[in-house]
């Protein structure tokens, strides 16, 4: 689960235009196969928290970080909390049924983002605006086979970046260049050091990600300029960076922004993003456009995702990327392998917001988050593991 802030600026011009046109979908039929089935997972040796991190690491789910802070409440506007944290975590084996507490962090995990590689996590961890004495800025390593944690040198600060595998290596990459352009990096962790990606064939974009495929390293983004679709939609653009070691245009997309969050998935850098948008009224773009598609890049072609759905599923709110399926927040999991659509039932007790999700093979886990009731946020310690039909 990602936690970094999100940026301002264009990209929120931008969402303003969606939220204000969305409803219509461009393939209005569904194919809900199943709502799955979901099991309580046994009770952790963590606290009740929320905006903690979750992580599949070596076939096992990875809890860490997160706060014990008063959630606050739906719509309003709050500050950073007084206390720390948390830095410690635990690891759920699926097969055993079974939590183990790992060493603490050599600080406290909050706002972050992270990524696993050759069996590790990498963590870079933001301060977030607290100001806290001990909240920082670090970039750090967990290694499950030792349970030992280590900091690492980190990458220039940019509030920006993000975090994703690439094989072995770990990619730093700008989310957005709205601000300024800088290299996108990539870690060694045998030299441990960076080392600059070659220049982005892009720049200026936002709603950046950097995708590790079977063809390479794939990046997507979309083209800063003045107003973004305020007067016709603003694409997904791409590019491969292929064994010659350059970048390589691909061809646009007629995807648009929503949500910046692509993975790969079945032979195929998805976006699951149901929904979709057409301008509104003053500013029609005279037809619609949907948010989420489908990239092969060995072929380099686009495709729509099939049969998307209508509505918003029940369980809204959980992030979880990876394996054969991608799911996003508006309640499905898209299994790119099948082309089917699954709706996320809501279990009983769910949390509403700041859950941690991760797939671990074919199974959604959730942990934790919050719940409201008459405005009042309750911290949750619970878990569940949701399993295909």
């Amino acid at each position: 689960m990602e936690l970094s802030p999100r940026r301002a600026g264009a990209t929120a011009f931008l969402l303003i235009l969606l939220f204000a046109s969305c409803g219509e979908r461009a393939n209005s039929g569904s194919r809900d196969l199943s709502a799955g089935s979901w099991e309580i997972l046994p009770d952790s040796p963590l606290a009740a928290r929320r905006s903690a991190h979750a992580f599949a690491i070596d076939h096992k789910l990875m809890i860490v970080g997160g706060t014990a802070a008063e959630p606050c409440p739906v719509g309003a506007d709050c500050g950073e909390p007084s206390e720390a944290p948390f830095s410690d975590g635990a690891v759920y084996d699926p097969d055993q049924a079974r939590w183990t507490e790992i060493a603490d962090a050599p600080l406290p995990i909050g706002y972050g983002t992270g990524a696993v590689a050759d069996g590790r996590l990498y963590l870079l961890i933001t301060d977030g605006g607290s100001t806290h004495p001990e909240v920082r800025r670090a970039f750090v390593s967990y290694d499950p086979g030792r349970d030992v944690w280590a900091e690492l040198e980190a990458p220039p600060d940019d509030p920006t970046l993000m975090l994703a595998p690439a094989g072995d290596d770990i990619i730093a990459y700008q989310s957005t260049q709205e601000n300024g352009v800088t290299a996108d990096l990539i870690y060694n962790p045998d030299d441990q050091s960076w080392s600059e990606l070659p220049r982005d064939p892009l720049r200026p974009s936002f709603d950046r990600s950097i995708v590790w495929t079977d063809a390479g390293l794939v990046l997507l983004g979309i083209e800063v300029v003045p107003n973004p679709g305020s007067k016709e939609p603003s694409f997904y653009r791409a590019a491969i960076l292929d064994g010659s070691g350059r970048w390589v245009r691909l061809p646009d997309s007629e995807v648009i922004g929503w949500n910046p969050q692509w993975s790969w998935s079945a032979g195929q850098v998805v976006n699951a993003s149901i929904e979709s948008a057409d301008g509104g009224e003053v500013n029609g773009w005279g037809r619609s456009y949907p948010a989420g598609g489908m990239l092969d890049p060995i072929t380099k072609e686009w495709a729509p995702l099939p049969s998307v759905p209508a509505r918003a599923g029940d369980f809204t709110g959980i992030y979880a990327f990876g394996g054969s399926r991608a799911l996003v927040g508006s309640g499905w999991t898209f299994d790119a392998a099948s082309g089917g659509w699954l709706e996320l039932s809501r279990p009983d007790g769910a949390p509403e917001s700041e859950a941690a999700a991760a797939w671990v093979g074919d199974e959604l886990f959730v942990w934790g988050g919050v719940r409201f009731a008459r405005n009042e946020g309750e911290l949750l310690g619970d878990g569940w593991r949701w399993s295909m039909p």
